[in-house]
């Protein structure tokens, strides 16, 4: 399972990708190692779950693509086993890749 941690917007370091950072204001991230977001992408397998998750793990994001999330301020990891309930509610909770549900109700901020 992948991981991927910390997610932060910086200026990025390859000078075609600082052209397109400073030209066309493309966004760029970098995990807590310095490594960028869309060279993580690649690290992840077709055939599993995606979950951005905040610094106390609970999932804040959830895609099989990839793509799809966006995870400033997240850290990011797959899910391979007990993923057909996961939401983003805030009642499940990202460990190791594994997703569990930590609450049957709404959150603080839910209500």
């Amino acid at each position: 399972m992948v991981e991927f941690n910390n997610f932060q917007s910086g200026k990025p370091k390859l000078e075609y990708a600082v052209l397109l950072w400073e030209r066309h204001g493309v966004g760029y991230i970098f995990d807590e190692k310095g490594k960028d977001w869309y060279a993580c992408q690649a690290s992840f397998s077709n055939h599993t779950l995606k979950v951005a998750f905040d610094k106390d793990g609970i999932i804040r994001s959830i895609s099989r693509d990839v793509s799809a999330l966006w995870p400033v301020g997240l850290s990011v990891g797959e899910v391979s086993e007990g993923i057909e309930e996961v939401d983003t509610s805030g009642c499940w909770k990202y460990d190791k890749g594994m997703a569990f549900k930590i609450s049957d109700n709404e959150t603080d901020n839910d209500k």
